[in-house]
């Protein structure tokens, strides 16, 4: 089944994944993850809350610990992209793209998320 867009309706949290997310196991490496939207003419790209969101709401959620990110908008890479995933990490949320391959010449921010995933917290 390929991903398509759909529309997204966040819950009051803020958090959404796409009906259609894999679930690939927790064991999955990130080039096994990259290689399965690869395969359905789809790459990758990661905005991380931390370095998106206004800075009082990313205060609120790592020191006083609120978990409500709901007024946050994650920076949309290109036009064509289309949201995959809110979700929470433990580094952290991040909203996850999907860019049709046609439409992405390379993004630097899956070198980026694929380091941080491989950085221990």
């Amino acid at each position: 089944m390929t991903i398509k867009a759909i529309q997204v309706q966040r819950d009051l949290e803020g958090y959404w994944t796409h009906p259609d997310f894999p679930d690939l196991g927790e064991n999955t490496t990130w080039d096994e993850f990259k290689a399965y939207f690869k395969a359905q003419g789809l790459s990758l790209d990661v905005v991380w809350f931390e370095n998106d969101a206004p800075e009082a709401l990313v205060d609120a959620f790592f020191e006083d610990g609120e978990t409500n990110i709901a007024s946050w908008e994650p920076s949309k890479p290109m036009d064509e992209a289309f949201l995959l995933s809110i979700h929470d990490t433990e580094e952290g949320p991040l909203c996850l793209w999907a860019v049709p391959m046609e439409q992405n010449s390379g993004s630097s921010d899956i070198q980026a998320a694929s380091k941080a995933a491989e950085t221990p917290a």
